[in-house]
């Protein structure tokens, strides 16, 4: 709508990119959690400073950050100053296979990101049923409803980030709940086929002149 005049907005549809929900298996989740889990590029936009500051105030408590970047170094620097150098691995770029078996062992997601669109790897945490924390910008609460299927803290709050960590890690139900719902909301909003059929549906109305309605 920023980009078109207004007398164009009524075509405008959505098609959201998508992931296949049978790729992830549900994950139950009992007692306390220890296990957080990061995936993305290692760069400034991304936030990690920010997590690593929130862990060192929580206890009992790894990180894996999958992923690969020029501020590999640097994190890794500051993990060590944080006394985090035993609870934090960098395991570098893995393979999707490979990222769903990190979602399996996962008791929370984490995403402290400055800049997003709406990230595919939310969608998979929440189809793995892995309740996520990430930070309530661009197109993240498109996907994540603060409560409801996950966590969302303002970006930059090291505070907020660790609140919403610990809660999560101390209550399984609360875990579950937010599992629950975050892979009924891939389901029903970001499954892969049902996206693509519903492109293909755009593409095939507008070929044959018919006008497309609204997503039903």
């Amino acid at each position: 709508m920023l980009l078109a005049s207004s007398e164009y907005w009524g075509k405008i549809r959505i098609v959201h990119c998508g992931v296949d929900p049978k790729l992830f298996e549900m994950k139950k989740h009992n007692g306390r959690g220890d296990r957080l889990l990061f995936v993305g590029r290692l760069t400034a936009a991304k936030g990690l400073p920010v997590l690593l500051e929130a862990l060192a105030g929580i206890s009992r408590l790894t990180l894996d950050i999958v992923g690969d970047g020029h501020d590999r170094k640097m994190l890794a620097e500051q993990a060590m100053s944080l006394g985090l150098s035993d609870r934090v691995r960098f395991l570098g770029y893995q393979s999707q296979s490979e990222v769903r078996e990190r979602l399996k062992q996962a008791d929370v997601f984490v995403m402290s990101s400055f800049a997003e669109g709406v990230p595919v790897v939310l969608m998979e945490a929440m189809a793995a049923g892995v309740p996520v924390v990430a930070t309530n910008i661009a197109g993240i609460p498109e996907l994540v409803r603060n409560e409801e299927s996950g966590l969302l803290v303002s970006p930059g709050d090291v505070d907020a980030t660790a609140n919403a960590i610990r809660r999560l890690i101390e209550d399984p139900d609360l875990r579950n709940r937010l599992a629950a719902a975050g892979r009924k909301t891939i389901e029903r909003q970001f499954d892969v086929h049902a996206e693509a059929r519903w492109l293909a549906t755009i593409l095939a109305r507008a070929l044959s002149g018919a006008s497309v309605g609204l997503r039903p």
